[in-house]
């Protein structure tokens, strides 16, 4: 048969009351082992009610996409940055290497006409003497080997390789690639001649190297303008671009915010209980743990 319940007093109601505001703990004879939670029955929808469709994956939005294009965009930069810097390095070397031949053949050059006007001079000591021909000859080969700036050098005809070497020396000291070396040269061809003064131009039967430097200064300039409409254009576009995105962006419908679940109703106010109704609920409690 089932035990009798004992009858809750008033003074046991008042502690459980307290217990359960969170005042008091409960007395050591009423809470002699904490009971294992138990979980709450699920909740279910009601059958009427449409089950919640899950939303599908967003679109990119435009803000995805600009990031990606950046970053394409990014990566792009690296690679040709990386490509000028092996092509200069090449150039430089190219070049480099061509004065380097040139000087060797010169001093090549030299030293086969010391060879010969030593000779010249052995045979002027002896009783056959030298042909005049073959002396003046080798007196012109001397002075064209000398140093241009000796009072006595006399370059050969269509001598190219000053020119060479000074315009050479000039684009490594800027540290120009073949693309941009290739640039300044159509550009000394078609446009140098308008652009710069008389007096300037005059500098280059003076001063080879002097000539280069005006000349590339100008260049500079010119190039420099004609980026700064460039970058100018691009901003435009990019700031119309960006315009056309917040508008759009504007005129979309909103998004739908989601649907929150409601809260339980059926969960008891403990600010509203009674003593009677806090003696009910211990006294189940009592007996559904027993």
């Amino acid at each position: 048969m089932p035990t009798a319940v004992e009858k809750v007093t008033e003074e046991q109601a008042a502690v459980a009351y307290a217990q359960i505001r969170g005042d008091a703990p409960l007395p050591e004879e009423v809470v002699a082992e904490e009971p294992a939670p138990v979980e709450a029955p699920a909740e279910e929808a009601p059958k009427d009610e449409a089950a919640p469709v899950e939303a599908a994956p967003e679109a990119p939005t435009d803000d995805v996409e600009s990031l990606k294009a950046r970053l394409t965009e990014a990566e792009k930069r690296v690679e040709e940055r990386e490509k000028s810097h092996t092509d200069r390095l090449a150039a430089l070397q190219a070049r480099f290497s061509t004065n380097e031949r040139i000087l060797r053949d010169r001093f090549l050059r030299k030293s086969t006409a010391t060879d010969k006007a030593l000779r010249v001079l052995k045979a002027a000591k002896s009783e056959a003497g030298v042909d005049p021909t073959e002396a003046d000859k080798v007196i012109a080969e001397l002075e064209s080997t000398m140093h241009p700036a000796s009072a006595t050098y006399a370059p050969p005809p269509a001598a190219v390789e000053d020119q060479t070497l000074v315009l050479n020396s000039f684009l490594n000291e800027k540290g120009m690639d073949w693309n941009e070396a290739d640039q300044f040269g159509k550009w000394m061809n078609a446009e140098a001649r308008t652009v710069l003064t008389p007096a300037e131009q005059a500098v280059a039967n003076e001063s080879i190297e002097g000539f280069l430097h005006i000349a590339h200064n100008r260049w500079k300039a010119t190039e420099a303008a004609k980026l700064q409409k460039h970058t100018d254009a691009v901003a435009a576009v990019k700031s119309v671009q960006r315009i056309q995105r917040e508008a759009a962006r504007a005129a979309a419908p909103a998004t739908a915010p989601k649907k929150q679940p409601a809260a339980r109703s059926d969960e008891a106010d403990v600010s509203k209980l009674t003593p009677n109704d806090i003696s009910a609920l211990l006294r189940k409690t009592v007996e559904q743990y027993r």
